[in-house]
């Protein structure tokens, strides 16, 4: 990020035509250089308030648009700083304009994220809440969004700071006991210490098995539709988007890399992975695609073996059934339009698998039931509408490490170790937790999480 003190603007709608289009500056400026070209219709500008005062834009005898602006004081603001809001024509050319205006007096143009990054460096929110700004913008489905709001309004924060709190207090008391050994002073227990930091790690574990599910909530849930050539991957695929986004064709190769689709059904997303068919590769393109089939495979939810209902069950089929998933594993016997093999159902339940169902998806025939049986899987996990979920990687790190201390501290406490060296791993247990809420992170963490803002925010 650039220099803080400055003032920064920036256009805060999105590109394209519209009715309203939103500039926004903040910095201590940012009213003087607004001042310059606003005139308002009233004789007095009555600033900073909550009303949105009505004039014009004009550059020297130029008038640039007719607008309404609202001022706004530090620190009550989004940013925490002195901050203007324009809300002009929603057009390009006068959008541009304005800012340039400002861009050329004073101002200059804010970096991706920057309003918000000066909200967290002002107090405003902490780095988890800074976060969650982002995932509301880009929630895709009504979970997604009730996750990123609860993270906004400090849910995960509140958490977070009450593991935080029993470990400083457990620190309190080890460093106390550690600094007047010799003298008579009221500090828990060893067995009190173990107690409290049992229940913290208990608290932590809680939140950190929630990330695969909050994961799934915010991306949808990865389906790899995997098999040998021509079982209908592909035409699986095309079943469950309901258009026509895999080339079929009776050819075998025909998907050399995976295909990856969005789909939503019933309120709950889907991300596909139709992959290239697995057989003997014929040569080096068909070889690497069938490797990131495998690849694939591994970071799915679900994954989808589709076997051919109308043939007999293939070696390639059998390697496909016989393999090891961490993931839910659900058998497709496709092609129920055409004659079955009687035999090949009796032959799959021999091999160990979450589920199996029967579809036509050449004739889009049992793909709801399929949908259905795929979400049943991949959300058997409860999880209470009302908990805590985290949804980043940065987190899941953060809490695995604290709860690794915290275990190390256990361990320690057990085998009657030195308070100093469990003092130590109750440090770097908080250090971790503040990591989450920003206390002590690096400029590079900073500009990796505001750089996927848009300018605007």
């Amino acid at each position: 990020m650039k220099n803080v003190e400055d003032t920064i603007a920036a256009i805060a709608t999105a590109q394209g035509e519209a009715a309203i289009g939103i500039i926004r500056l903040s910095g201590n400026s940012a009213f003087n250089i607004v001042d310059s070209f606003f005139v308002s219709t009233k004789k007095r500008i009555h600033k900073p308030s909550r009303k949105l005062i009505h004039g014009i834009l004009q550059d020297k005898n130029r008038i640039l648009d007719e607008v309404l602006v609202n001022y706004r004081r530090g620190p009550k603001s989004y940013t925490g700083e002195d901050m203007v809001e324009i809300y002009a024509h929603g057009g390009t050319v006068v959008l541009s304009e304005i800012l340039t205006l400002f861009l050329t007096n004073g101002a200059r143009l804010a970096e991706p994220g920057e309003f918000t990054f000066r909200a967290f460096l002002n107090g405003k929110m902490d780095l988890a809440q800074a976060e969650a700004v982002i995932d509301v913008i880009q929630a895709k489905n009504k979970e997604a969004l009730k996750i990123a709001q609860q993270q906004l309004q400090g849910k995960l924060s509140k958490e977070i700071l009450s593991i935080k709190e029993i470990l400083v207090e457990v620190l309190a008391h080890t460093e106390a006991a550690i600094d007047f050994s010799t003298e008579d002073i009221d500090v828990f227990s060893s067995e009190e210490m173990a107690q409290k930091i049992k229940k913290a790690e208990t608290k932590t574990q809680i939140i950190l098995n929630t990330y695969e599910r909050g994961k799934q909530l915010q991306e949808g849930i990865r389906v790899a539709i995997i098999g040998r050539p021509n079982v209908g991957k592909s035409s699986l695929l095309n079943a469950f988007l309901n258009r026509e986004r895999a080339i079929v064709t009776e050819e075998e190769g025909t998907t050399r890399d995976t295909i990856e689709e969005e789909f939503f059904y019933q309120g709950v997303g889907f991300r596909f992975i139709d992959t290239a068919g697995i057989r003997e590769a014929h040569n080096k393109a068909e070889k690497i695609g069938i490797e990131h089939s495998f690849e694939k495979m591994k970071t799915a939810d679900v994954v989808l073996i589709v076997i051919d209902g109308s043939s007999s069950l293939f070696p390639q089929d059998r390697v496909l059934l016989d393999m090891s998933f961490s993931q839910k594993k659900i058998v497709v016997l496709n092609k129920i339009d055409v004659p079955q093999n009687t035999y090949i159902e009796i032959e799959v339940k021999k091999f160990r698998y979450s589920t199996l169902r029967k579809v036509s998806a050449l004739k889009k025939e049992g793909i709801k039931e399929l949908l259905s049986a795929i979400h049943q899987e991949a959300t058997a996990q409860h999880i209470n509408s009302e908990d805590v979920l985290i949804t980043k990687e940065r987190h899941k790190m953060a809490l695995e490490n604290a709860t690794r201390y915290l275990n190390d501290y256990l361990e320690g406490a057990k085998e009657k170790r030195a308070l100093e060296f469990l003092a130590l791993d109750l440090k770097s247990a908080v250090n971790e937790l503040e990591l989450i809420l920003g206390r002590v992170t690096t400029e590079d963490v900073y500009d990796k999480i505001f750089s996927s803002f848009c300018i605007g925010k």
